[in-house]
């Protein structure tokens, strides 16, 4: 599998649904877990037992109450010791071509070692500010996502600089040539 990471509004979803265009499976993350929050999924139930009542409602976990949580001394650890064992499970049991991870690995959880390459996706501050006012995200929300992921780019891992890449490219030849030197 091949991760894709970086910072808020680089690209990251971009590249995952070009690569879904040409056939590779994919997996967002973000996805991933908007519907483990929903009613009744994993996630939801051990964030409802973990936590209490008030981080849930009757559709799914309160995200406005994660984001509090996150903000507090030890919040994000908590949450992340919570609901990182269900995805490492998912990965255990099914692979993709591309997927798209916010946070690669953290003291609470390590999903390097299903990735063989990974994918660092950087732009400029003027794309970012693009994709920003794009996606219609506000600056909170940014810098409060931006501040979670790290995109930290080491061992197994390529750079791809969004500034170099728009619509237009050939998105077949980038695929194929990055795919194959990565497998």
């Amino acid at each position: 599998m091949i991760a894709i990471i970086g910072k808020t509004c680089v690209g990251k979803t971009f590249l995952l649904e070009k690569a879904k265009e040409f056939g590779y499976s994919t997996l967002n993350c973000d996805e991933f877990f908007q519907k483990q929050y929903k009613f009744g999924n994993d996630c939801y139930k051990i964030i409802k037992k973990s936590l209490g009542e008030k981080y849930v409602n009757e559709v799914e976990v309160d995200r406005n109450m994660i984001k509090k949580l996150i903000l507090t001394k030890n919040g994000r650890n908590n949450l992340e010791k919570l609901i990182f064992p269900v995805l490492f499970e998912h990965f255990k049991k099914f692979k993709y071509d591309f997927v798209e991870i916010p946070i690669l690995y953290s003291k609470n959880g390590n999903f390097k070692p299903f990735f063989n390459k990974i994918l660092n996706i950087v732009a400029s501050s003027e794309t970012r500010k693009k994709i920003l006012k794009f996606k219609n995200v506000d600056k909170y929300d940014f810098e409060f996502y931006d501040s979670l992921n790290n995109g930290i780019c080491e061992e197994k891992c390529v750079d791809i600089n969004m500034d170099n890449i728009c619509a237009d490219s050939d998105w077949e030849f980038f695929f194929k040539s990055h795919y194959i030197k990565i497998i």
